[in-house]
C-alpha cells in the first residue's frame, strides 16, 4: 500500500512566460518546499525540480532580497528514493536587476558525514529570473507567511487547545491537529474566550471599593463591604485580584468550627488576622 503524498499549501507563486515557482508550506518539517517547473502553453509542464530549504536558512536570504541586496546563495540537499539517491541543489543568485532562483535534481552520493552531493549531470532543472522590484515582493510575502504561523502557533497555545503536532522551532504551521480534533463530541475551545468584566488582567484593573464588592455579589451594601475591608486590611483602589484571594480565604475561615466559641466580631477579626499572616494558616489549630 503506497503511502499518500503530504498535501502542503501553496502560499506563494511567481509566473515567467514559461515557467513557475510555488512556495509551499512544509513548516511542521521546519522548512519550506520550493517546486518549479517549466511549461509550454497549451502543452502543459514539462521539467520539473523541488527542493526543501530550511527556514533558518530562508530568513537572510529573504531578508536581504526584500532589501534588494545583491545575494549569492547555494543549498544542497538530497535523500534516498526508490531510484536510489537523489540530489537537490537550489541556487540564488543577483544578477545585474534580475535574481536568478535555479532547481536542480539529479542523482547523488551520499557523502561521510550523511549529506548529499551529486553524482553527474541533473536530470530536471528549472531556473527562473525574478527582477528585483517582483523578487522584493516574493520575499516580504514569505516572510509574512512564516511570521503569520508563529503568530498562529502562539495564539493556540494561548487559549489552551493542548500540544500540536508540529515542532517547529517556537512555531509551527496554522495547520495543527489538537489532540481531541478526532471526537465529535468533544467541545473544541473558543476562539474568543468569555473575559470577565472585572478581570484586571484582561481590561484594566478597576481597584478595590466596597462598590467593587457590591458589583460582585460578594456583599449585599457597600457598608458590609466598607467592614470586610476593614477587616482583612484592605485599602480603596488596592489591586483586585490579590484582594479577591484575600476574601476567599476569610470566607473559608469564617465557616470553620474553630470559630464557633467566637463571637461575629471576634471571628471576624480572628480571619482577618489569619489571612494578614498574624496566625498559623490551619483554621484547626486556631481555639
Amino acid at each position: 500500500m503506497s503511502t499518500p503524498e503530504p498535501q502542503r499549501i501553496q502560499f506563494y507563486t511567481c509566473f515567467t512566460r514559461t515557467a513557475f515557482l510555488h512556495f509551499e508550506d512544509s513548516l511542521d518539517l521546519g522548512k519550506i518546499r520550493l517546486f518549479a517547473g517549466k511549461f509550454k502553453r497549451g502543452s502543459g509542464m514539462g521539467q520539473g525540480a523541488y527542493h526543501f530549504l530550511d527556514v533558518a536558512d530562508a530568513r537572510p536570504v529573504l531578508m536581504d532580497i526584500s532589501w534588494g541586496r545583491p545575494v549569492q546563495f547555494k543549498d544542497y540537499k538530497g535523500g534516498s528514493g526508490s531510484g536510489g539517491v537523489i540530489s537537490r541543489v537550489l541556487s540564488i543568485k543577483t544578477q545585474d536587476d534580475t535574481v536568478w532562483i535555479e532547481i536542480k535534481n539529479g542523482p547523488g552520493k551520499k557523502t561521510k558525514t550523511g549529506a548529499v552531493e551529486p553524482a553527474g549531470e541533473a536530470t530536471s532543472a528549472v531556473a527562473i529570473p525574478i527582477k528585483i522590484p517582483d523578487a522584493r515582493r516574493m520575499a516580504l510575502a514569505v516572510l509574512s507567511y512564516i511570521a503569520a504561523q508563529e503568530a498562529a502557533r502562539a495564539v493556540i497555545a494561548l487559549i489552551g487547545a493542548g500540544p500540536v503536532s508540529a515542532s517547529y522551532g517556537s512555531a509551527g504551521p496554522v495547520r495543527v491537529i489538537l489532540p481531541d480534533a478526532l471526537d465529535p463530541e468533544h467541545e473544541q475551545p473558543s476562539l474568543h474566550p468569555k473575559v470577565p468584566a472585572r478581570d484586571e488582567e484582561r481590561v484594566g484593573d478597576p481597584g478595590m471599593s466596597p462598590g467593587f464588592l457590591v458589583d460582585e455579589g460578594i456583599v449585599k451594601n457597600e457598608e458590609t463591604g466598607r467592614q470586610l475591608m476593614d477587616t482583612l486590611g484592605i485599602k480603596d483602589g488596592d489591586p483586585t485580584r490579590e484582594s479577591k484571594k484575600r476574601i476567599k480565604l476569610f470566607f473559608e475561615w469564617r465557616s470553620v468550627p474553630g470559630f464557633d466559641g467566637m463571637d461575629q466580631e471576634s471571628r471576624l477579626r480572628a480571619a482577618g488576622k489569619a489571612i494578614l499572616g498574624e496566625l498559623p494558616p490551619e483554621p484547626e489549630k486556631v481555639r
